[in-house]
């Protein structure tokens, strides 16, 4: 009897279990499924943090709308590297006040990052040439933003480096450049919705009018999934998505360079 029972238990067990067979197809439609599914939830994770990108950008160009309306229509203090260090926290080089954190209502000296979110890209994975290639930029040096540097930047404009040979039209455009910088003020500029005001660090590499970095530098310092493309405040505070062309400063979407008489030599210099 016991017997009987104990066969009849195990032809059971036996009816329920899977067969080898049919445990493959089950582990290969998984597989389809998640083959299908993962680049479509990439897609929407980087969709989601171009969203939070796009809103901390708007934020911190009201703040710098702000700033510059309670300055009489000046930018800060031209200072090297201040098109780094204006806001934020102190990151890994502490270089003192940041004094755009006033004006967003922090502590112009932050210790710490978690105050300081509105300074941080979700799509900040590095990009700083060197050491720091795959370190966040917001840990490196206290934010993932750069300002234009014809607006918020250092003392003096020099080519050399980025263009070369130097050519008549160059020192002249950077002559230019230099004789304005001191004394630029928002209520002199150009069309205000069309001037970048600051973006993600990678924009920096778009400058050069030849790409020097790496395939390996390049895909780290692109955050929001496509080559070129990069998240942008405008002077007038709106925020886009767009791609910004290699070594040109005045093009139809935007303008990097602050005073619109200069557009002309620009564009000789860009070889348009």
């Amino acid at each position: 009897m016991n017997g009987t029972l104990s066969r009849e238990t195990n032809k059971g067990r036996r009816a329920i279990a899977f067969t080898l067979v049919e445990l493959l197809v089950v582990i290969a439609v998984i597989a389809m499924l998640m083959a299908i599914l993962l680049p479509a939830l990439r897609k929407a994770r980087q969709l989601a943090q171009r969203v939070r990108c796009g809103s901390n950008l708007r934020q911190l160009a009201i703040g710098w709308r702000l700033y510059v309306e309670d300055n009489d229509g000046c930018f800060p203090a031209r200072d090297t590297n201040a098109e780094l260090y204006y806001g934020g926290w102190r990151g890994d080089k502490d270089v003192g006040d940041r004094y755009f954190n006033r004006t967003m209502r922090l502590d112009p000296n932050l210790p710490g990052p978690h105050e300081a979110e509105v300074f941080h890209c979700p799509g900040d994975h590095g990009g700083m040439p060197g050491a720091w290639l795959r370190r966040k930029v917001f840990f490196r040096i206290g934010t993932s933003y750069v300002t234009n540097i014809f607006l918020i930047g250092a003392k003096r404009f020099s080519f050399p480096g980025w263009y070369s040979p130097m050519t008549a039209d160059t020192t002249a455009l950077e002559e230019q450049v230099n004789d304005r910088l001191n004394s630029i003020n928002s209520h002199n500029l150009g069309n205000h919705s069309q001037l970048l005001l600051m973006g993600d660090y990678g924009w920096l590499n778009q400058w050069k009018p030849t790409d020097v970095l790496t395939d390996e530098e390049r895909q780290i310092a692109e955050w929001h999934g496509r080559p070129d493309y990069h998240y942008m405040a405008f002077l007038d505070g709106h925020a886009a998505y767009l791609e910004i062309i290699r070594g040109i400063w005045v093009a139809d979407e935007y303008t990097i360079l602050p005073w619109k008489d200069l557009y002309p030599l620009a564009r000789i210099v860009q070889g348009e």
